[in-house]
């Protein structure tokens, strides 16, 4: 393996770590009282019946998340496992409850949208950057590696 190919792996490596930090921040913001998002949830279980699907979707978005530590990883270490239909069909899923298992963040845009449009899309992409090689890295072993 050569130097450029081994320095490009390391920080591969070190955006794993990042990923995992990431997802555990989602998680304690989620499941640690007093947290921003828990806050959040406990307010509209007090206003509304809804509750048990947006807290679902949350779930699931951190549950999606870990899993996709997986294809991450297996892109970093160029392994193969499984079809790619799979990782495929997996990618979607994730995409899909990125953008509904998220509410606390949707809500805080469309605020910003109301009030300042540009603020919100400097905030949008503020928040969707640090998953940007991540998701290049699952589209990649999705739909592009060697079988």
């Amino acid at each position: 393996m050569d130097a450029v190919s081994t320095n490009l792996r390391r920080a591969w490596e070190f955006y794993f770590a990042y990923a995992i930090l990431l997802t555990a921040g989602r998680a304690y913001s989620i499941f640690t009282a007093g947290a921003p998002e828990h806050l959040y949830l406990q307010v509209i279980y007090a206003f509304t019946p809804d509750l048990p699907i947006i807290y679902i979707l949350a779930i699931l978005h951190i549950a999606i998340n870990v899993f996709h530590w997986l294809p991450l990883a297996l892109y970093i270490f160029e392994r193969p496992l499984g079809p790619r239909w799979f990782w495929k069909v997996m990618l979607v899923l994730r995409i899909i409850l990125d953008v509904t298992g998220n509410s606390y963040a949707k809500n805080i845009l469309v605020s910003l949208c109301r009030n300042d449009p540009w603020l919100c899309v400097l905030t949008g992409l503020f928040l969707a950057l640090p998953y940007a090689p991540w998701y290049w890295a699952c589209w990649r072993y999705a739909f592009l590696r060697k079988q």
